[in-house]
C-alpha cells in the first residue's frame, strides 16, 4: 500500500518509565553547554555570542539562535512556558541536544501555526515538521508541547525522525495536540522515506492528531518506510481522539523491517477505516513485528468493525511478513482484519465479537484469557493519578486481578507484580490491561483512589532582601501530611553546608542564610511523599537587591552624628513572588543624632496604582546640615489575569469528551498558573461535561471561567 511513492513503515518499542524534567540552573547561573531560549527571543545576536550569555533577559536568544549556537551535546531550556506565548514556526534541530522545559517553567510549546507565515523560517509559510531532524541526530525532548504543526507534503506534523538519513529520537513527558500530515504520521514519523530512524516514547499525550492524505497511516505515529529499519517504543504514554486511514493512533510496517513494542499504555477512542488504533504490516520483503504488553483499547472507531489492532495487507500474499503478539492486554473489542500471526500469550480480556462484518476476532488461546462484555466495565479516560490520562475499569469488571502472582509469559515478559501506566505497583493479583486499581501509589501511597498529592508554597521572611540580610524559608505543606520529609534546593542546588533546616506537619524551615548574591534565586521545597500522601514540590524566587544606600552630609564636627530615617512598608496582602496586589503603604521612622531636625518626619505615601519598580525616596536633614535619605522600590499588579479554555465551545453538542486546555495572560507580574478541570455527570442518559478553568498571575490574583458541553 503506497503513499506519494512511499511504502507505509511503523514500528514502536517499550521502555522503562521516565524520570521528570531535569531541575536546570537559573538563567543568572546557566552552565556551559547550556541554552536558554525564550518564545519572544529577538534571534538577531551575531558572531560569537552565545545564549548563554543572553540568557538574563526576557528578549535574549530565539529557538533558532540556540538551535543555531548548539553543538552536539548541548542541553536547550525552553523558558518562556506555553500558557503565556508560544514559539511559532518550524526548525530543523541541526545537531544531537536535548530540548527541556525551564524549571518552573509549564508546558512551553512549539507552535507549527497551521500553515500561518507568523513566526515562519521559510517563506512559503509553517508547512513543514515543526522539528525536523539532521542526519545522525540524536534528539531528546522533554516536557514540551507541539500544536497546531501541519506537514502538507511530507510526513510528521510535530516531529519528523530519519527521513532519507538516520536519526534517534526520545520523547519523555510531552503532549502532541492537533498536528497533521499529509501522509505519515500526524505527530510523529520515523523513517517515512528511506532513512532508519529508532524513537522511543515515555509518559508522554497524543490528542487530535490526524494523518490526513489518501491511504495515510498512523493519525499520531507512523514508524518505517522504504529505509532498512525502524523502530518504535511506547510506555506509559495514552492517544486519544487521533484519526487515520490506516491506523488510528500507530502504524507500523513497510519495506523496512519494522519493530513496535508497546507496554502499560492506553487507547481510547481512535478512528481509522484499517486498525482504528494499531496497524502493522510488512511491505516487499520487508517484515513487521509488534509486541504488545499491559494495554487498554477502548471505544476504537473503525468502520464498518471496531478493530483496536489490523493486521491486514493490500496483497494479501505477503501477510505472513506480519506478526501481532499480546499478553495481558485489555481490549474493549480485539480483532484481525485479514490472516495475521496474531500470537496469545495469554491473560487478554475482551468484549464477546459480533463476527458478522468478516472480522476474525481475539479466541482465547489460552485458558487464562478472559471474553466478556467488557464495554460498559471501563470507565472514560480520565485522570486517575500519575502523568498521563487512563481509562479505570469498573470495580465488577472481571480483568481486575486476573493475572495470578507472579506470572511470566513468553521470553521473560513479567505480567505480575509490575508498575501500571500511571506508576502505581501490584498489590497481590494484577490486573488485565494498562491500569490497576488495586495498586500502591509510588512512595508507598494507597491504591485506587489516588492518596491525596501535597501543595507546597514557599514563602520567605524578606523578599525583595539584601546581601547579607539573613533570609529564612517556609515550606507550608496542605493538607498537612503525618510522615514524609521536605528537602530544599537553592539555584537547583542542594544548600550550603551547614544550613538550618527543621519543621514536621505543616511547616517546615531553612536559614537564616546570609551568602545569597545579587539576582534571582529559585528556592524549591520538595516533598518526599509517603504511605498516605503524594509528592509535592513548590518554589518561590528570591529577590536580592543592592543594600539601601544613605547618603548623610558631611558634618561640621567630626564627633558629631547624623540623623537617620528607615521606612516600613505594608499592604492588606503579602507580596508574593516580588508583587502586592493590593494598595502599599509606606511609613517612615526618623531619628535625630548629634543636631535637631529641621522638619518633620515624612508622612505616609500610598501607592494604589498598577506598575513596575514604582519609587519613593524621602530626606531628612538636621540643623548641623547634615542628611539620610531612604529609597523604597515597589511592584504592584491588581489586576487579574485573562483565562480562557480552548477545545470547547460552552453549550455545543459533541460525540466524544473533548481534551480541553487552559489558556491565560496577564500583561503586569505574568501568569503563574493555568489549570482546567472537567467533570462528567449523566442526566437522562445523556452525559454532560462541567469544566472549570482558574488562572493565577505572579501577584496572587486570580481569575475563573467555566462552562459545559454534552456527549450525543
Amino acid at each position: 500500500m503506497r503513499l506519494s511513492g512511499r511504502l507505509l513503515t511503523i514500528a514502536a518499542a517499550a521502555a522503562t518509565i521516565g524520570v521528570p524534567s531535569a531541575i536546570w540552573m537559573a538563567p543568572s547561573a546557566v552552565a556551559a553547554n547550556t541554552l536558554v531560549a525564550y518564545a519572544n527571543g529577538t534571534g538577531t545576536f551575531a558572531g560569537t555570542s552565545s545564549c548563554e550569555a543572553q540568557a538574563t533577559t526576557s528578549n535574549g536568544c530565539s529557538l533558532a539562535e540556540a538551535l543555531g549556537h548548539a553543538v552536539s551535546g548541548d542541553t536547550i531550556v525552553l523558558d518562556t512556558p506555553g500558557s503565556t506565548q508560544h514559539y511559532v514556526g518550524n526548525w530543523t534541530v541541526p545537531t544531537s541536544v536535548t530540548i527541556i522545559a525551564g524549571f518552573g517553567v509549564s508546558n512551553p510549546t512549539l507552535d507549527g501555526n497551521s500553515g500561518s507565515s507568523v513566526g515562519c523560517t521559510t517563506s512559503g509559510g509553517c508547512t513543514g515538521a515543526i522539528l525536523a531532524l539532521a542526519d545522525g541526530d540524536t534528539v531528546t525532548v522533554d516536557g514540551v508541547t507541539f500544536t497546531d504543526g501541519d506537514n502538507v507534503e511530507g510526513a510528521g506534523g510535530a516531529i519528523d525522525v530519519a527521513d532519507d538519513a538516520t536519526g534517534t529520537l526520545t520523547v519523555r513527558n510531552s503532549t502532541f495536540i492537533n498536528n497533521t500530515a499529509a501522509e505519515l504520521g500526524g505527530a510523529i514519523s520515523n523513517g517515512a522515506t528511506s532513512g532508519d530512524g529508532t524513537v522511543t516514547v515515555i509518559d508522554s499525550t497524543f490528542t487530535g492528531n490526524e494523518s490526513h492524505g489518501s491511504g495515510a497511516g498512523g493519525g499520531a505515529i507512523n514508524n518505517g518506510g522504504d529505509g532498512t529499519s525502524a523502530s518504535l517504543t511506547v510506555t506509559g504514554s495514552t492517544f486519544n481522539d487521533n484519526d487515520s486511514q490506516i491506523g488510528g493512533a500507530i502504524a507500523s510496517g513497510g519495506v523496512a523491517n519494522a519493530d513496535l513494542t508497546i507496554s502499560k499504555s492506553t487507547f481510547y477512542d481512535n478512528a481509522a477505516t484499517d486498525g482504528s488504533d494499531i496497524f502493522t504490516g510488512g511491505f516487499e520483503g520487508g517484515t513487521a513485528t509488534a509486541s504488545i504488553v499491559g494495554t487498554t483499547f477502548t471505544d476504537g472507531r473503525n468502520p464498518p468493525g471496531d478493530t483496536a489492532i489490523a493486521a491486514q495487507l493490500s496483497d494479501v500474499g505477503l501477510v505472513d511478513n506480519s506478526s501481532v503478539t499480546v499478553a495481558g492486554d485489555l481490549f474493549s473489542l480485539a480483532c484481525v482484519q485479514g490472516p495475521a500471526d496474531w500470537t496469545d500469550l495469554g491473560y487478554n480480556a475482551a468484549t464477546t465479537s459480533d463476527t458478522s462484518n468478516g472480522q476474525s476476532c481475539l479466541t482465547p488461546d489460552t485458558a487464562t484469557d478472559v471474553v466478556d462484555d467488557l464495554v460498559g466495565d471501563i470507565a472514560d479516560l480520565s485522570d486517575n493519578g500519575g502523568p498521563t490520562e487512563t481509562d479505570m475499569p469498573s470495580a465488577d469488571n472481571p480483568a481486575i486481578g486476573a493475572i495470578p502472582n507472579p506470572t511470566s509469559v513468553g521470553e521473560g515478559v513479567a505480567l505480575c507484580p509490575r508498575t501500571d501506566q500511571r506508576g502505581f505497583h501490584s498489590a497481590g493479583a494484577c490486573t488485565m490491561g494498562s491500569v490497576e486499581p488495586n495498586g500502591t501509589a509510588p512512595g508507598g501511597g494507597g491504591g485506587q483512589p489516588a492518596p491525596p498529592s501535597v501543595t507546597v508554597t514557599v514563602t520567605s521572611n524578606d523578599n525583595p532582601s539584601h546581601t547579607g540580610d539573613p533570609v529564612t524559608f517556609t515550606a507550608t505543606l496542605s493538607p498537612v501530611p503525618d510522615c514524609g520529609s521536605v528537602s530544599w534546593l537553592i539555584d537547583s542546588a542542594p544548600p550550603p553546608a551547614g544550613t538550618p533546616t527543621s519543621g514536621s506537619g505543616a511547616t517546615w524551615t531553612m536559614g537564616p542564610i546570609s551568602s545569597l548574591s545579587v539576582g534571582v534565586h529559585p528556592v524549591t521545597a520538595v516533598f518526599s511523599g509517603c504511605a498516605s500522601f503524594g509528592e509535592g514540590i513548590g518554589t518561590d524566587n528570591q529577590e536580592v537587591d543592592q543594600p539601601a544606600t544613605s547618603t548623610p552630609t558631611p558634618t561640621p564636627t567630626p564627633s558629631g552624628t547624623g540623623p537617620t530615617i528607615v521606612a516600613h512598608v505594608t499592604s492588606a496582602h503579602h507580596r508574593h513572588h516580588g508583587w502586592y496586589r493590593s494598595p502599599v503603604h509606606i511609613t517612615f521612622t526618623c531619628t535625630q543624632g548629634s543636631a535637631p531636625l529641621t522638619g518633620p518626619c515624612p508622612g505616609e505615601v500610598v501607592l494604589r496604582h498598577d506598575g513596575r519598580h514604582q519609587t519613593v525616596t524621602r530626606t531628612i536633614s538636621d540643623t548641623a546640615g547634615r542628611s539620610d535619605s531612604v529609597t523604597v522600590t515597589v511592584n504592584i499588579d491588581r489586576t487579574k489575569p485573562g483565562v480562557s479554555v480552548r477545545g470547547v465551545t460552552a453549550g455545543n453538542t459533541y460525540h466524544h469528551r473533548r481534551h480541553l486546555t487552559c489558556h491565560a495572560s496577564d500583561a503586569l507580574s505574568g501568569v503563574a498558573t493555568c489549570h482546567v478541570h472537567q467533570h462528567r455527570h449523566v442526566r437522562h442518559g445523556v452525559a454532560h461535561y462541567h469544566y472549570v478553568a482558574v488562572a493565577t498571575d505572579n501577584a496572587g490574583n486570580k481569575s475563573k471561567t467555566s462552562g459545559s458541553y454534552t456527549i450525543s
